[in-house]
């Protein structure tokens, strides 16, 4: 089971080369209108070292969903970041 109702989103290996990507619901309390109002987060897990990157945040009021040539373009990003570290 995920947590903050997180569901894993399918892309191709070339793209997420061997990390996981999860789009997560979390709740704004001062909108008082549940999780369907509230704040959306894209991030990478990386399985081998437990780490969580947060990606792409943002309220569902200003965007319905993050576009994905976005969230490619924000994986390419992280992902290179992260092995060259």
């Amino acid at each position: 089971m995920q947590a903050c109702q997180c569901r894993q989103i399918t892309l191709s290996d070339d793209i997420l080369q061997g990390f996981l990507l999860h789009k997560y619901r979390v709740k704004n309390k001062r909108a008082k209108e549940g999780a369907s109002g509230g704040w959306r987060f894209f991030a990478l897990f990386d399985k081998g070292n437990s780490v969580l990157y947060p990606i792409i945040v943002y309220p569902k009021k200003a965007w319905s969903d993050a576009g994905t040539d976005l969230i490619k373009s924000a994986l390419a990003e992280i992902i290179a970041t992260i092995k060259n570290a």
